[in-house]
């Protein structure tokens, strides 16, 4: 996400233990209508419906593919597989895939992407990532408060520079038990899609996706999110310092994401090479069409 409406301390990691299991937080779904709400599964801790939603695949650019092959899977504790010059990574219900720069231009890309955690492990996460990469920072703050949307986050870099979000939102009925891991990476909710006219990139995917503004969201004519708390649509302008320390400029680079949905759609953008798919299907996973 991008600036919090304000800035609040994160919830105690019993915030909701008595609501873990059957009781039920209200969340509303803004742009794909249709979707049920996450239930929760006693016998594994996880969303038993979580492959059904957010982003099932994003692919990426990446000039270095062998250092994020390490990251990922030994940092961050991943299942993932390098084929040639292409890592695949899987990423909860999502798979992350960089392929290797094939374009002159196009130097050190870097992306923002988010990760929907259990609602009542903000805290967890904030420890267990301090312990494997330093924390991007709001000021001194490392968990970061959205009360617009009802959210707290926590940022870090990979080694190509990608901007890395773990979110817990909290009107998603998600929470689970024991430690943080990588198991409670649950799927990718959020995309970076750099652009050159924010207020036009909205209308565009209105008419091509019928994804609405996320409701409580931030919006401005250099920022705006479209879509809902499961998969959102990250609109910035190109050479907008990204959230939260704002040192790295927005910049343009290729990408291709594919959300589940209930219906289908696409958005096209030659000159800016970006390909968003929105498919029908539970456990859709296929990328889209190159």
């Amino acid at each position: 996400m991008s600036q919090p409406m304000h800035e609040g301390k994160p919830p105690e990691l019993n915030r909701r233990k008595a609501l873990q299991v059957g009781c039920a937080m209200g969340g509303s779904l803004i742009g794909l209508p249709g979707l049920n709400d996450m239930s929760y599964a006693a016998d594994n801790n996880e969303p038993a419906d979580a492959a059904g939603k957010g982003i099932a695949e994003i692919r990426m650019k990446s000039d270095r593919v062998e250092e994020l092959r390490q990251f990922y899977e030994e940092a961050l504790e991943l299942p993932v597989k390098l084929d040639s010059d292409k890592l695949t990574v899987e990423a909860g219900t999502t798979r992350l895939i960089f392929s290797a720069t094939d374009h002159p231009a196009d130097k050190e890309p870097f992306y923002h992407y988010a990760f929907n955690i259990p609602e009542n492990k903000i805290e967890a996460a904030r420890q267990w990532q301090k312990e494997r990469t330093q924390l991007l920072r709001l000021g001194k703050k490392e968990v970061i408060h959205f009360s617009g949307v009802n959210a707290h986050s926590v940022y870090f870099n990979d080694p190509a520079g990608n901007i890395v979000e773990y979110i817990a939102r909290h009107d998603l009925k998600n929470s689970a038990s024991g430690e943080f891991s990588a198991k409670d990476i649950l799927y990718a909710s959020e995309i970076g899609l750099v652009v050159d006219d924010v207020g036009q990139t909205v209308r565009e995917i209105k008419d091509s996706l019928g994804f609405e503004y996320f409701k409580g969201g931030y919006r401005s004519d250099s920022f705006t999110a479209v879509g809902d708390a499961h998969a959102l649509l990250i609109l910035v302008k190109r050479d907008r310092l990204w959230y939260p320390d704002k040192k790295q400029a927005a910049k343009v680079h290729p990408v291709q994401a594919t959300i589940r949905g209930p219906g289908a759609g696409r958005l096209h953008h030659a000159d800016l090479d970006y390909k968003v798919d929105v498919k029908p299907g539970r456990n859709n996973r296929a990328g889209s069409e190159d």
